[in-house]
């Protein structure tokens, strides 16, 4: 089930799907506290930092109103109907698995501070 769609720098539609524990909204949302939809659509807006087949890697920070770094964070998504791995696969070939994960970088346990899901 599609929680949310984003659309990247490329204008390419990126889902982030409810997921389990190995991807999606139920992979990152508790463990890396990321709780609000506009953090993944705010990163994934831009163009990928790194693409390696489907496998694509956004990159953004966000910051308060005064411009100070509340977080860096990285979302990585599978452009494609299937994962690496083959355990998950859509029925629907046209379908992009989406976003497999998301956290903040230089932090305990990669878990972003309350303050991101305020932005």
């Amino acid at each position: 089930m599609v929680k949310f769609v984003s659309k990247d720098g490329e204008g390419k539609n990126i889902p982030t799907r409810e997921g389990n524990s190995k991807f999606g909204w139920r992979h990152f949302s508790g463990p890396h506290n990321i709780h609000d939809p506009k953090v993944i659509k705010i990163v994934t807006s831009e163009h990928p930092e790194e693409k390696e087949g489907a496998r694509r890697v956004y990159g953004g920070v966000l910051t308060n109103r005064l411009g100070a770094i509340l977080a860096r964070i990285k979302v990585i998504a599978q452009y494609s109907y299937k994962t690496p791995d083959g355990d998950y696969e859509l029925a629907d070939h046209s379908h992009k698995i989406g976003t497999i994960t998301a956290y903040c970088e230089r932090v305990a346990r990669n878990k972003c501070p309350d303050a991101v899901n305020e932005t």
